[in-house]
């Protein structure tokens, strides 16, 4: 037998035959491995990028679940698991063609915070072609935990004349059991995140009645609820609603005391239409109506003069003239330069007022305001402004301004309502604000 062949070494034959199975055997089994390797980069190039969006996309479902879910605890863990369960379920998932179920979800709650974990297995690539689907998968899990954010609120409180005008302190005594009634809720609550409220009074000028407290602090919500109160309505002559030095007092506070972290928000009573503040030389005029720097001379104008009257009384005689918002005064009576005054009135008035707000939305305060009125009294100071400065329609808009500039809501109710009174603050005291925070 011949081992070699021009110059080419070859095996014997059996030798040979039985090396080529093997051989052949090696073949199959490195085709296999490279298949198997070339669905393990596949997976590596193709699928990892759907986990990790996948996993984006379900730490956003968490978020948002959470959010939505904590809102709801002022009203119980039940209604906060069904929202967040709700919220879930509106997000698609990417690889599950029917989003997240409720099998997918946990919850851990209590009074003061909701954490939501949810836990999916996604389809990968390859097992969609394999086996539909049913056996190669990847496990995606995220959480997300929220609870009420701090709040330094404070409420601001119109104790004006005019809070007294349905008798029996009516309805200041409303209001101040409502803003009682505020305070109890958020004590209620209790949560982490401790909440604080300061209380302010204004009239013709403003008062701290206590400044930002918490459950902790002196006193705590107990001194918040006294001072409330122990407000009294004013007292004194005059004009004397005046939006500004309440804004301002508010503010001022807020600006020295809030918690850099906590949600600021003021609360904003009142029953009346703005009259004050009047600019420096009017105020020094009549510091009780400083209007009456425009008005005074105006009734003293010949045409004005003109429209008076005698009328006879028990026997004498009595000159009866008009003042506004007489409309036996017109408006061709009311001359350019009383007219001006008032406009120059009304500008000053604004600009003070509205600064506060433009202050407040600077320092990331949120104003809601509360309007209460009573159909039977009109505003005499209102009806004034509007003649003087002929317009009929004028209204000052500050409290919708307040609203709109800050991101508040705007309320209204009827002054002899208390019931509608009290539903307000407690509807804004639920009205809580949500944060996420690191799950343990």
């Amino acid at each position: 037998m011949k081992l070699f062949k021009r110059g080419h070494f070859k095996l014997p034959e059996p030798i040979a035959t039985h090396l080529r199975g093997r051989h052949k055997g090696q073949n199959n089994l490195l085709a296999i491995a490279t298949i198997m390797f070339g669905m393990m980069t596949g997976t590596l190039f193709i699928d990892l990028p759907v986990y990790f969006n996948t996993y984006r996309q379900l730490q956003t479902v968490v978020d948002s679940a959470a959010l939505a879910g904590a809102a709801q605890l002022p009203h119980g863990i039940d209604e906060a698991q069904a929202e967040a369960l709700r919220v879930a379920k509106l997000n698609p998932l990417q690889g599950l063609e029917d989003g997240i179920e409720a099998d997918d979800l946990t919850f851990t709650a209590d009074s003061q915070s909701l954490t939501v974990h949810a836990s999916v297995d996604v389809p990968t690539i390859f097992g969609k072609f394999l086996c539909q689907g049913d056996c190669l998968f990847f496990p995606v899990a995220a959480s997300a935990k929220a609870l009420p954010a701090a709040r330094d609120t404070m409420l601001v409180l119109d104790n004006s004349s005019s809070m007294n005008d349905l008798g029996n302190n009516r309805p200041m005594r409303d209001v101040k059991d409502a803003a009682e009634l505020y305070v109890d809720e958020v004590e209620e609550f209790d949560s982490q995140s401790v909440d604080r409220i300061g209380v302010v009074t204004f009239n013709r000028t403003s008062a701290k009645r206590i400044g930002l407290t918490g459950k902790n602090d002196a006193g705590g919500f107990a001194a918040v609820k006294d001072e409330v109160q122990d407000i009294q309505t004013y007292n004194g002559s005059g004009w004397n609603t005046n939006y500004y030095v309440g804004l301002k007092e508010a503010l001022d506070e807020l600006e020295q005391n809030g918690r850099e972290n906590a949600n600021k928000h003021i609360i904003f009573l009142t029953d009346g239409a703005p009259n004050l503040p009047g600019p420096p030389t009017y105020a020094a005029y009549d510091q009780y109506n400083p209007l009456d720097y425009c008005l005074d001379p105006l009734h003293a104008s010949p045409p004005v003069q003109n429209a008076c009257y005698y009328q006879r009384y028990s026997g004498r005689w009595y000159r009866i003239c008009p003042y506004l918002p007489s409309e036996q005064i017109t408006d061709s009576m009311i001359e350019n330069q009383y007219h001006q005054c008032g406009l120059d009135y009304v500008g000053y008035m604004d600009s003070l007022t509205q600064g506060q707000v433009q202050r407040a939305k600077n320092m990331g305060v949120k104003i809601t305001t509360i309007t209460i009125d009573d159909p039977n009294q009109a505003s005499n100071s209102h009806a004034i402004i509007q003649r003087i400065i002929k317009d009929r329609s004028w209204d000052s808009g500050y409290l919708e301004y307040a609203s709109s500039e800050t991101g508040g809501e705007s309320f209204a109710a009827a002054a002899y309502d208390s019931q509608q009174i009290a539903a307000i603050y407690e509807d804004i005291a639920n009205d809580i604000h949500i944060k996420l925070v690191k799950v343990d």
